[in-house]
């Protein structure tokens, strides 16, 4: 049936009463065509539920019998977060309890602060304190509950949202919580966040009558799935387990006949739901969701955080990024989470499957959202770690050219993570790197090395990393388009003596592949290629930097990188090249001096520069 609600005004015998909202049934309300009052007198007793505001509304003297199918009350304006404190409103906590004594149907009554917050959510706002004077007003409100509960003015099932004992730390001494434990029917004491230990509650609910059978039951099992409240805005909650409700579950279905593996999943989510107030939406945590899985319990996938970041959300995600919906932004950054934790295989696949990289590739040219541009990029990046035919799917979709107009983004975060993308597709293959070559990256790469050469680290190793990919890498035996490489020549002859040994370890390696050539042996004797790289390397002066490296530095990887330089140089190099390596650059020594190296790959690819030398 549909339902509507009429908000703010509530006539009855000639009296206003504003801020009262009451849910009425759609079809009762069509014949209404104004707000009389023989209407609301007819309709009234339809009403469910109550919502009030103000302390004169629980005032009101209409509710005795015209009210009388009410199952829910709504009571608002409890308590008031001001900064680190809260300011309780001592009117509505005094006057409530009398209030629901009018109500013989009642169910559920909810307590909410002005924020929309119930009480118990402080727990989560550790800061958040109240003056003792308004402790005493809390434990006045629950001590009314316990003593309504005693005398029987309230029904044995109701429910109370919200409230909790304002003591935060564990306690066995709290006389109101055990007033609770010991009045209150045992079905509703989990209702209340207590102070008391665990253990202390859990031996006054077994002294009760009924209470260990309420403790080993499914009744007991469904309220302890509302967990305790991880996090909690105004419009959602996110439930946790802590050790002591786990240890508890685990009980129950250990002492229990009840198998709760055959639980409906939709009685599930009804029992979480039920501890919270209607108006607030609820999710498990990562944590809780996992752990109800892991024993078995059915939840449905609806229970998992918005936020997050869960293989089991991914078909849900790529809706959202696909459709551009309000959750654009923060699905962007569940999937570059996701891709980041779990690695490329096989989630990679999922998402190219998914058909959502035509969609990435599409953000990367939204030049007027930088965030888009920036979680496109670094999602596109991890898809580039994975197969050839992965990467394929980026490169026939167009990403390259995309990613290198990035380069030249006035955003600080944007080059970079575009970079990263570019390096991780040259890396990928001959082919592709030379795409990434064509599509004109050296020129704004180069000027991004120049900008941040001496102002952040980090940007420049990453720019380093993807000069050497561009240059050929370790693993690429064809070389690169010289002309279009050697136009970094100038920049890597000021990085190799650079302060940081990751970016004279990459520039090392560029200049090895500009370096590399090839020989062979003939009929008369072995015979080299007089490699152009070689003489570039000799005329703007690298040599004497990179025999620094080799004396200075001392970390293995640098020293064995650099002395890489030196046997790709001699090996490729022409006579007259290797010879003005050997008189005027100065390379034998320091050479013979790593052959001391307790490393079998420095000492190797010496041996091999002297043979080539020789």
């Amino acid at each position: 049936m549909q339902y509507i609600c009429i908000c703010n005004v509530l006539i009855y015998n000639g009296s206003l009463y504003s801020a009262v909202s009451i849910d009425l049934p759609y079809d009762s309300l069509i014949s209404c065509a104004s707000t009389s009052k023989a209407m609301l007198h007819d309709a009234l007793p339809l009403v469910t539920a109550l919502h009030i505001e103000k302390p004169s509304h629980l005032r009101i003297g209409i509710v005795s019998k015209q009210f009388r199918d009410v199952r829910s009350v709504s009571i608002y304006n409890l308590f008031i977060k001001e900064g680190k404190n809260a300011t309780l409103d001592e009117d509505i906590a005094t006057q409530s309890v009398h209030f629901l004594f009018r109500f013989s149907n009642l169910e559920r009554v909810t307590f909410l602060g002005t924020d929309g917050n119930d009480l118990r959510s402080l727990n989560s706002v550790p800061s958040l304190v109240f003056t003792q004077k308004q402790k005493e007003s809390i434990y006045n409100l629950l001590d009314s509950f316990s003593g309504a509960f005693d005398y029987k003015h309230l029904p044995r099932n109701l429910q109370i949202i919200g409230l909790r004992c304002p003591r935060r730390r564990s306690s066995s001494d709290c006389t109101v919580c055990r007033r609770i434990c010991n009045k209150f029917p045992v079905q509703r004491i989990g209702n209340i966040s207590l102070c008391l230990y665990h253990a202390t509650s859990k031996e006054l609910i077994k002294a009760r009558k009924g209470g260990m059978n309420y403790l080993q039951s499914e009744t007991r099992f469904m309220q302890l799935l509302g967990g305790n409240i991880d996090d909690t805005r105004c419009d959602y909650s996110i439930i946790a387990y802590n050790a002591g409700l786990r240890d508890e579950i685990n009980s129950i279905i250990e002492s229990s006949k009840v198998d709760f593996t055959k639980l409906n999943s939709e009685d599930v989510a009804k029992a979480i739901k039920k501890q919270y107030p209607n108006n607030v939406t609820v999710y498990l945590s990562e944590s809780a969701f996992d752990y109800l899985e892991i024993i078995g319990i059915p939840v449905s996938i609806d229970f998992l955080d918005p936020k997050a970041v869960r293989v089991e959300n991914l078909d849900h995600i790529v809706k959202q990024i696909s459709e551009e919906t309000d959750s654009l932004q923060r699905s962007m950054e569940q999937m570059r989470r996701l891709l980041a934790r779990q690695g490329p295989d096989p989630l990679i696949q999922r998402v190219v499957e998914s058909g959502v990289l035509p969609k990435l590739v599409e953000l990367l040219q939204r030049d007027d959202d930088y965030n888009l541009q920036n979680k496109a990029s670094d999602i596109l990046t991890n898809v580039a770690l994975g197969t050839s035919k992965q990467v394929e799917e980026i490169v026939r979709l167009g990403a390259i050219p995309s990613l290198v107009h990035q380069l030249g983004s006035s955003d600080s975060k944007i080059p970079e993570c575009a970079a990263w993308a570019l390096g991780n597709i040259a890396a990928d293959g001959l082919y592709y790197r030379d795409l990434v070559l064509q599509a004109g990256i050296m020129r704004p790469l180069l000027k991004l090395l120049v900008d941040y050469q001496t102002t952040n680290l980090k940007s420049v190793r990453t720019y380093t990393w993807v000069l050497s990919n561009l240059c050929g890498g370790m693993n690429l035996k064809k070389h690169p388009d010289y002309k279009l490489a050697s136009q970094s020549l100038s920049i890597l002859n000021e990085l190799v003596h650079h302060r940081d040994d990751q970016v004279v370890t990459d520039a090392c390696m560029a200049l090895t592949c500009l370096s590399q050539g090839d020989s062979f042996w003939g009929f008369r004797g072995r015979f080299r290629t007089s490699v152009a790289g070689i003489q570039d390397m000799i005329d703007i002066g690298v040599i004497p930097k990179l025999i620094r490296v080799l004396k200075r530095n001392e970390r293995p990887v640098v020293r064995k990188t650099a002395a890489q330089v030196f046997t790709n140089m001699t090996h490729g190099g022409s006579m007259e090249q290797i010879k003005h390596l050997v008189d005027q650059g100065g390379c034998i020594p320091p050479l013979l001096d790593l052959l001391l190296e307790n490393d079998t790959d420095i000492v190797t690819n010496v041996l091999k520069t002297l043979c080539n030398v020789s």
